[in-house]
Order: structure tokens, then sequence, then C-alpha cells
């Protein structure tokens, strides 16, 4: 049995991560945990992993796991801990207490800073029950033993302990290796290292694999999916983005932020989503990508039809505002032509109030996978959409898929062209309490100043 020990962030990415990481190394997830055992109120999930190896294998890509330990026991108190230390047979804790292994002990805390002191008082609560004959070594010892204590929030309450070896760190160290403030090129909407490798996580990026990104803006998704060892091919509709700063300070581009981390250069295509110039057949392994809803920047297509107008070698077509619902529609319909099937989908969907895990755009083409919500202020969220093509596109059914998406967006009330009205009478319902917000402050500060005279 061991024990995954998850970081703080996006709690609801945490099992969609695991399970996707354990799919692409070939691990059944119902042999692995159950979801009963989770809840997204504590860091911790059991699980039981055919080996060590496995878990390296999924710390070597989890970006939510801290670490995973082996667990030797557990309990809700001290007493309950040592007795499940001293049930432990002889022939599993005689070798790791061996003059020939070196090791560390570590206390770790959930919910509660604890001092060096206090962290030495429970160490020497294990001394009487583990008679360890080796070496002590700080740096790179033959086994390093943890002490987990999970707190109660604002309190000294231990709600579970649980000792253990430890066996592999995750890559949280993913946001300092790729830091957007460190990073060559980037723009506003240029998505942060934590979670551009979470979305190459979910479509299962590995070597070899052919990974697009149809909105590629500034290439942050696909550098995460470089890293992880796809072949990446960007595509986006703004000829000046792809080109990159070449005057000023701020001199960078797409490529320079490849040269930067050492990852192989992508191929970059100037192409409107709306008139795709490729011909319509599967070849890409997995597609992420940050379609623009207007929140923070606008979607852009061709203004005039392509097929009306005689090539010219210097015209540069005119572009116009993309629909929102358009968006979303066009690029379901363009993952099934362009995925192969078994390929994944994975894309940022904006969401407005409340919404189930199964209220997201839909399409015949495919199954979803999972839909994780990011919580951005109390009425609107982000969620990370994750889809798997499950049937072959048929080309004579486009506007039959197309119609079935439109119709899935006005039932799940996830029309963008509202999105933005609504936001905007949410924010001004807000500014009406100002004044009441204001009038309390004065009535505080009155007090304020009773009190002290």
């Amino acid at each position: 049995m061991y024990l995954i020990y998850f970081s703080g962030t996006y709690k609801d990415f945490r099992l969609p991560e695991l399970d996707s990481l354990l799919e692409l190394f070939g691990y059944n997830k119902e042999d692995v945990y159950s979801p009963s055992d989770y809840s997204d109120d504590s860091p911790f999930l059991l699980a039981s992993f055919p080996s060590d190896q496995a878990v390296k294998e999924i710390c070597s890509r989890a970006v939510l796991i801290k670490s995973v330990y082996k667990l030797w026991c557990k309990g809700s108190s001290w007493l309950e801990l040592f007795d499940g230390l001293q049930q432990l047979p002889e022939s599993f804790t005689h070798p790791y207490y061996a003059a020939d292994q070196s090791w560390r002990f570590d206390i770790v805390s959930y919910n509660k800073t604890l001092t060096a002191q206090e962290q030495e008082v429970f160490r020497l609560q294990f001394e009487p029950y583990m008679p360890f004959q080796g070496p002590i070594r700080m740096r790179e010892p033959t086994n390093i033993f943890s002490c987990v204590l999970h707190y109660k929030y604002g309190t000294d309450t231990i709600l579970d302990l649980f000792l253990g070896t430890f066996v592999a760190d995750g890559q949280r160290n993913t946001n300092a290796r790729f830091d957007l403030k460190k990073r060559h090129y980037i723009g506003p909407t240029s998505t942060c290292a934590e979670l551009a490798s979470l979305m190459s996580n979910q479509i299962l990026s590995r070597n070899g694999m052919l990974v697009w990104d149809c909105f590629v803006g500034t290439g942050s998704l696909l550098v995460a999916a470089a890293a992880h060892g796809a072949v990446c091919v960007g595509s986006d509709i703004d000829m000046r983005v792809l080109k990159g700063l070449k005057k000023g300070k701020q001199v960078g581009s797409i490529q320079q932020n490849f040269v930067q981390y050492g990852l192989r250069q992508p191929d970059l295509l100037r192409m409107d989503l709306s008139v795709l110039p490729l011909r319509p057949r599967p070849i890409f392994d997995g597609i992420l990508c940050d379609p623009p809803y207007g929140l923070r920047a606008g979607a852009r297509k061709t203004k005039t039809g392509v097929d009306a107008n005689t090539p010219i070698d210097t015209h540069s077509a005119n572009t116009m505002v993309y629909d929102a619902d358009d968006v979303i529609v066009d690029m379901l319909d363009i993952a099934a032509t362009f995925l192969c099937v078994g390929g994944r989908l994975t894309y940022l969907l904006p969401t407005f109030g409340a919404h189930g895990k199964e209220e997201v755009p839909r399409h015949p083409c495919f199954d979803l996978v999972a839909n994780s919500e990011d919580k951005l202020t109390q009425l609107i969220s982000r969620r990370l959409v994750t889809m798997k093509k499950v049937r072959a596109y048929e080309a004579g059914r486009k506007e039959e898929y197309k119609e079935v998406t439109r119709r899935s967006l006005k039932e799940f009330n996830l029309s963008y062209n509202d999105l933005m009205e609504m936001t905007v009478e949410a924010n001004r319902s807000e500014k009406k309490t100002r004044p009441q917000r204001r009038e309390r402050q004065r009535e505080n500060a009155k007090k304020w100043e009773k009190a002290v005279k």
C-alpha cells in the first residue's frame, strides 16, 4: 500500500491527472485506488501501485503530486500508530534496520508548520520502536523514513498519522523550471506552466506523439507538450504573434522560448480555424488549446470568402470578429476531423454559475473523459475539459455534428455570447453594495475612535 500526498492547488484536477497518467503508463486505475477513498478536503489518498517503479513512472510526470510513500502503518493517534508499527513482521522491518542501511527520518506536516524542536520531539518518540543500526545520512541515504501528520486546520488536533518510506517526488518544480516571468516571449493570455503541464498530461503527451494547438498564441501549451517529448504543431490567425516581437526591449518569439528550454522546435502555421487549408483526415494524436472566448482576448476569422477572390501574393486577408459560440462549435468539429480515433482533446472552458460534470459542449464523435473546475471568482469558473475521440468522423454529417454542439450550448446554458453580458451584470450588482460597505467602514471607524478615547 502507498500514500499519495497531493499538492494544495487545482484540487478538482487531482484524480483526472492521476487517471491519465495511469493510462499513459499502462496501469488500470481500478486496481490502484478507489474514488470513494478520496476527498477534496484531504490531500492524502491510499493507493495500491504494483511496484516502486510504477510510482516513479507516475511521479516523473505528475504535476499535482508532492510525494508518494510506501505505507508501513497509519492511525488516528500516536498510540494507534505505534501499535501498528509493532505489529509489522520482523521479516519486513529488519532489513531496513541493518547496519549497511543508511537512513534519514523526516517529519512532514499538513495544515500546520512545525518548528525544528517540535519535529525532533516527534522523531525521538520512534526511537524505542525502530532500532536502527546503520549510519544517519542527510544526503542520499539508502532509506528515507517519513512520518506524515495531518492536522485539523487552525488547531493542534491531529486527524491522521502515516508512517512509511519515501519513494518519489512529483514534478512540483514545473512552475520554477518553466516560469513565465523568466520566459523570453509571453503575452497576456499565456498559460502558466503548471496548468499547461496538466493539459499535456491530459492528452497523454509522449515521445513521438503529434500534438496540435489550434490557438497557439505565444506557445505556452506547446512548451509543456514538447517537454514531454511530443512533436508540436501550432496555428493562429494572428501573424504578429507567430512572428514575435522584433523591435524594442521586448524582443522574443515562440521559437526563442523553445531554444531557451532546449526543446524541439514546433511547426507554426498561420491558419483561420473557420476555413482551414488542410486536407480533412485524422493525423493528430492529441489536440490542446485555450480558445479565445472574448473574456480576455477575442477570436478573429477571415472577413471575406477565400474562394471569391483572386489570390494575390501581396494580399493579406482582412479579418472580422469570430462569434464566440462558433469558436467552440468549429473547434470541436475540427478536432473530430483531425484527431485519430483514440486521440484526446483538452481545452479550457469558462462557465458562469453552477454546472454539472456532464454539462459541457457535446459532439457525437467524442466521449467525455474529465471536467475539472477551477473557480476564478464566486460566479465564474474555468474548466479543463478532456474528451476522447471514440468514433470515426463522417464528412457527410458535418452539419448534423455542429447542430448537436449548438444544442448542447443552449441546453447547458453555455452560450459565450451571453457570458460577457452576465459578467458585466454581476459586476454591476456588486458595485451597488459599495456605498453600503463604505457606510460600514465609517461606522467601524467611529467605534474605533470611541474605543481609543
